[in-house]
């Protein structure tokens, strides 16, 4: 079996289950359990290897969703070009001004990301009139940009690009960002 026979056969009603997560060097092992798809009174087991770990939640916990994402969300941080957002004059309003800022943050990332990764403003930086105020994935910068134009000046400083080829694991919940997933070896039906 490979992962993307499981990535297809897989669905909630399996009562899938992360029974143990594990490191070997840059790789990521996650023991996953589901009923069999064909034999509903048997238990497939098999060994997830995620190469190149960038980034994981994963936890030994029950799951119902089983996806690989090329372009999500939580990928950003580490697949688009990054920027600083830099202001120049104080707003009129720093607490409406916030709250346009975690408006957008919301509406880019839900709850994926929490808005202080990438906002960094606080009512004092401001009052003070200048300072850095978001940073990360240009898509983000973007529209913390937009969401100040009302409030104050900005300026869009490109910093760098991370390296491409990631990719996106879910399990509800959880998730791991590798360079690559797949399943060695099946550790049988029972």
């Amino acid at each position: 079996m490979n992962f993307d026979e499981l990535e297809d056969e897989f669905y909630e009603d399996l009562n899938g289950a992360i029974t143990a997560v594990s490191r070997a060097g840059d790789d990521l092992l996650i023991a996953f359990e589901c009923d069999h798809w064909h034999d509903y009174s048997s238990r497939l087991a098999v060994t997830i290897c995620c190469s190149g770990l960038v980034e994981s939640t994963v936890t030994p916990s029950s799951t119902g969703l089983l996806s690989r994402a090329d372009d999500h969300p939580l990928l950003w941080q580490h697949t688009e070009r990054h920027a600083n957002l830099y202001f120049s004059s104080p707003p009129s309003n720093e607490f409406e001004l916030l709250g346009h800022l975690y408006a957008a943050h919301t509406k880019l990332f839900s709850d994926w990301r929490s808005p202080s990764e990438h906002i960094h403003a606080t009512p004092d930086i401001l009052r003070a009139g200048y300072g850095l105020l978001a940073d990360g994935p240009t898509r983000a910068v973007a529209a913390y940009r937009d969401a100040a134009a009302g409030f104050l000046r900005c300026s869009v400083v490109p910093t760098y690009t991370p390296s491409a080829g990631n990719l996106l694991l879910l399990f509800d919940e959880c998730f791991v960002i590798c360079r690559h997933v797949s399943i060695p070896q099946s550790t049988g039906i029972g």
